[in-house]
C-alpha cells in the first residue's frame, strides 16, 4: 500500500510536486500574514487613538500656554495701562487663535471635540473683545484725568488768586475762606487719586463732599468780598468745582464699567477656557493611560501567535522539502550512477527509474535510447573501419596510376622548355653583337649629320640677321607712322577741345551778362529800399544801412561781372585763334603719315623677300637637325636593342635554371606521390 503510494507520488512532475510543496508553505504563510494583519490594524486602531489623544494633549497645552501669556498681558495691562503690555496682550492673543485654528483638524473625531474647541475659539474672539473695550474706556479715563487736573489747576490757581488778592486788601474773613477752600480742594484731589488706585466707593463718596465744602465756601466767599472782579473770581471758582465734579463722574462711570467688565466676563471667560482646557487634558491623559497597556498587550500577543505559525510553517515546510527532495535526489543519484558505467563503456548495465511517470523517468528512458545508440554506434565503427581499408587501398593505386600519366605528360614539356632556353640563349648573343655593329655605325653618320647642321646654321644665322635688320627698319617705319597717327588723332582732339572751350567761353559770356542784369536789378531795388527808408525815418536808418551795403555789393558785382567779360572775350578770340592753327597742324601731320606710309611699305617688300630667304635656309637647317636627330634615335634604338638583347639572354640563363629546378620538383611529386 505505502509502496503503491510512493510510486503515484513518484509519478508527480518534478514541477508540481515543487508547486504542492511551496503551496503548502504559502497557505501557512499566508494564515500568519492575515493573523497578523488582523492583529496589528486591531493594534493600528488603538494606537491611531493614542496618537490623536497625544497630538490634542499637545494642542490643549500649547493653547493653554498662549492663554495664560494673553491672560497675564491682560492683567498687567489692566494693573498699570502700560502700552508695551497692551501691544504683548494682542500679541499673545494672535498667538492663541492661530494655535486654535491650527488645532481644529486635531480636535475632530467626535461633535463634542469639535463643539468644545469651537466655543473655546468663540470665548477667546469674545475675551478679546471685551478687553479692547477696556483699552477703550482707559483711553476715556486718561482723557478724564486730564480735564480733573485741568479743572484742579483752575480751582486752585482762582483760590489762590482770591486769597492773596483778599490778604492784601486787609479782608481777614475773605482770607480765611478762601484758604479753607483750597485745603477741601486738596483733600478732594488726594480722595480722587486714592479712588483712582484702589476704586472704593467709600472714597469717592470723601471726594465728593469735600467738592461740595470747597462749593459752599466758595459761594461764602463771594459774599464776603467787595471787590466785583473777586468776586468774579469767587463764582469762577464754583464753576471749576462743578467742572472738576463733572469730570469725576465720569470717570467714577468708565471705571466701574471697565471693572463690571473686568470682574464680570473677563476674569471669568478666561478660567473657563482654562478649565474646559484641563478636562480635555486629563480625559486624554487618561485615554493614553488606558490604551498605552492595551496597544502593548495586544502588540506582545500578535508577535507570540505570529512566532508560532511561523514556527510551523518552517517545520512543515522543512518536512516537505525534504520528502519532496528526497523523491528527487534517490533516483537522479541512481541514473547518475548508471550513466557513469554507460560512459565507461559498460554497455549492459540497466538503467533504472525507466517505469516512472515524473522527469526522472523521461530522463532514464532517454539515457536508454542513448545506451541503444552508443550499441548501433559501435557496430557502425567497425563497418567503417573495413570500409576504410579498403579505400585507401584504392586511393594508393589510383595515385600511382595518376604519377605515371603525370611523368609521362609532364616529362617531356620540362625536356623542351630547357631545349627552347638554350635556342633562346644563343639567339640573344647573336642578337646582342648586331646590336653592337649598329651602335658603330650610327655613331658616324651622326658625326657627319652635326657636321651639314653646322654649316646650314650658319647660313641661317646670316639671313636671320638680314632678316632683323629690315625688320627692325620695319618697326621703326611702323612706330613712325604709328605716332603720326596718334599726332593726328591728338590734333584732331586738341581742334574738338579748343572748340568747347570756345562753346564754354560764350556760354560763361551770356552768364556774366546775366549776372550783370541781377546786380542792375538789385542796385535799383537796393536804391528803392533806401528811398523808403529816408522814408521812415529813424526806424529805416538800420534798413538804410543795410540796403546801402546790398547796393555796393551790386555795384562791385557789376565791375566784376564786366571784367569777367573782358577776359571771357579775349579766351574765345584766343580760343578760335587756336582752332586755326590746329586745323593747320592736322593737315600737315595727314601730309607726314601718307609719306611714312609709303616707305613702310617698301620696307615691308623688302622683308618679305628677306624672310622667303631665311625660311629656306631654316628648312634645310631643319632637314639636318632631323637627320642628326634621327640618327641619334638609331643608335639609341640600337643601344636599347643591345641591352634588351642582354635581358633576353639573362632571361634564358635563368630559364634554364628554372627547367633544371622543375625536372627536379616533378620527379620528387611522383616520388611522394607513388609513395603515399
Amino acid at each position: 500500500m505505502a509502496q503503491a503510494g510512493s510510486l503515484r507520488f513518484s509519478n508527480l512532475k518534478i514541477g508540481t510536486r515543487l508547486a504542492l510543496g511551496t503551496s503548502v508553505i504559502l497557505g501557512l504563510l499566508s494564515i500568519v500574514g492575515v493573523v497578523s494583519f488582523v492583529a496589528l490594524g486591531a493594534a493600528n486602531g488603538k494606537f491611531a487613538e493614542y496618537q490623536s489623544a497625544a497630538h490634542q494633549t499637545v494642542a490643549a497645552c500649547a493653547i493653554e500656554t498662549d492663554l495664560l501669556r494673553t491672560n497675564l498681558a491682560v492683567t498687567n495691562f489692566i494693573g498699570n495701562d502700560d502700552a508695551q503690555e497692551l501691544e504683548a496682550a494682542r500679541k499673545a492673543s494672535d498667538e492663541t487663535l492661530k494655535a486654535i485654528e491650527t488645532s481644529v483638524a486635531i480636535f475632530n473625531d467626535t461633535d463634542t471635540e469639535r463643539q468644545n474647541i469651537g466655543s473655546i475659539e468663540s470665548d477667546m474672539k469674545d475675551y478679546m473683545q471685551d478687553f479692547e473695550q477696556v483699552v477703550s474706556l482707559s483711553k476715556q479715563s486718561d482723557d478724564l484725568m486730564s480735564r480733573l487736573n485741568d479743572a484742579e489747576a483752575k480751582v486752585d490757581g482762582d483760590l489762590t488768586s482770591v486769597m492773596n488778592a483778599a490778604a492784601s486788601g486787609g479782608e481777614a474773613d475773605a482770607t480765611d475762606k478762601a484758604a479753607e477752600a483750597i485745603n477741601h480742594l486738596l483733600v478732594a484731589r488726594l480722595d480722587v487719586a486714592k479712588y483712582l488706585a484702589g476704586n472704593d466707593p467709600a472714597i469717592a463718596k470723601s471726594a465728593e463732599t469735600e467738592l461740595q465744602a470747597v462749593t459752599g465756601l466758595a459761594q461764602e466767599l463771594h459774599g464776603l468780598l467787595h471787590d466785583v472782579k473777586l468776586q468774579a473770581d469767587a463764582d469762577e471758582v464754583a464753576g471749576g468745582v462743578k467742572a472738576f465734579a463733572d469730570a469725576f463722574d465720569a470717570a467714577q462711570a468708565d471705571i466701574s464699567a471697565r471693572n463690571e467688565i473686568v470682574s464680570g466676563k473677563l476674569e471669568k471667560i478666561a478660567p473657563d477656557m482654562r478649565k474646559r482646557l484641563d478636562e480635555t487634558i486629563t480625559e486624554n491623559q487618561t485615554i493614553e493611560e488606558e490604551l498605552g497597556p492595551e496597544t502593548t498587550a495586544e502588540m506582545n500577543n500578535t508577535r507570540w501567535t505570529a512566532v508560532t505559525l511561523s514556527i510551523f510553517a518552517v517545520v512543515i515546510g522543512l518536512l516537505i522539502a525534504f520528502f519532496t527532495a528526497r523523491s528527487i535526489s534517490r533516483p537522479v543519484v541512481g541514473m547518475t550512477r548508471a550513466m557513469e558505467s554507460l560512459a565507461g563503456g559498460n554497455k549492459t548495465i540497466e538503467i533504472p527509474g525507466q517505469q516512472r511517470g515524473d522527469e526522472v523517468g523521461l530522463m532514464a528512458k532517454t539515457v536508454q535510447v542513448f545506451k541503444e545508440s552508443m550499441i548501433r554506434a559501435d557496430r557502425l565503427a567497425e563497418e567503417q573501419e573495413e570500409l576504410k581499408r579498403k579505400a585507401e587501398a584504392d586511393k594508393k593505386a589510383m595515385l600511382n596510376k595518376m604519377a605515371d600519366a603525370f611523368e609521362a605528360s609532364v616529362k617531356g614539356v620540362v625536356q623542351s622548355v630547357s631545349s627552347a632556353a638554350t635556342q633562346l640563349q644563343s639567339s640573344a648573343q647573336s642578337m646582342s653583337a648586331t646590336a653592337e655593329q649598329t651602335n658603330r655605325q650610327s655613331t658616324a653618320v651622326a658625326a657627319a649629320s652635326e657636321e651639314a647642321s653646322t654649316n646650314v646654321q650658319t647660313v641661317a644665322s646670316a639671313s636671320e640677321e638680314l632678316s632683323a635688320s629690315i625688320r627692325e627698319i620695319s618697326q621703326q617705319m611702323a612706330n613712325s607712322s604709328k605716332i603720326t597717327r596718334e599726332a593726328v588723332d591728338n590734333v584732331e582732339r586738341t581742334n574738338n577741345t579748343v572748340k568747347g572751350l570756345a562753346e564754354a567761353a560764350e556760354k560763361i559770356g551770356q552768364v556774366v551778362g546775366l549776372i550783370n542784369e541781377i546786380a542792375s536789378q538789385t542796385n535799383l531795388l537796393a536804391l528803392n529800399a533806401t528811398i523808403e527808408a529816408a522814408r521812415a525815418g529813424e526806424a529805416g536808418k538800420g534798413f538804410a544801412v543795410v540796403a546801402s551795403e546790398v547796393k555796393s555789393l551790386a555795384t562791385q558785382t557789376a565791375k566784376a561781372t564786366e571784367e569777367i567779360g573782358g577776359q571771357i572775350a579775349a579766351i574765345q578770340a584766343a580760343t578760335d585763334q587756336s582752332v586755326e592753327a590746329m586745323g593747320s597742324i592736322g593737315e600737315v601731320m595727314q601730309r607726314i603719315n601718307a609719306v611714312t606710309t609709303a616707305v613702310a611699305s617698301a620696307v615691308e617688300e623688302q622683308g618679305a623677300a628677306t624672310q622667303e630667304i631665311s625660311r629656306n635656309v631654316q628648312q634645310a637647317s631643319v632637314g639636318t637637325t632631323e637627320v642628326s636627330s634621327n640618327i641619334t634615335g638609331v643608335t639609341q634604338a640600337a643601344a636599347e636593342t643591345g641591352k634588351a638583347a642582354g635581358q633576353v639572354l639573362t632571361a634564358a640563363g635563368e630559364l634554364g635554371q628554372q627547367s633544371v629546378t622543375l625536372q627536379r620538383e616533378v620527379d620528387h611529386f611522383i616520388a611522394t606521390i607513388r609513395a603515399a
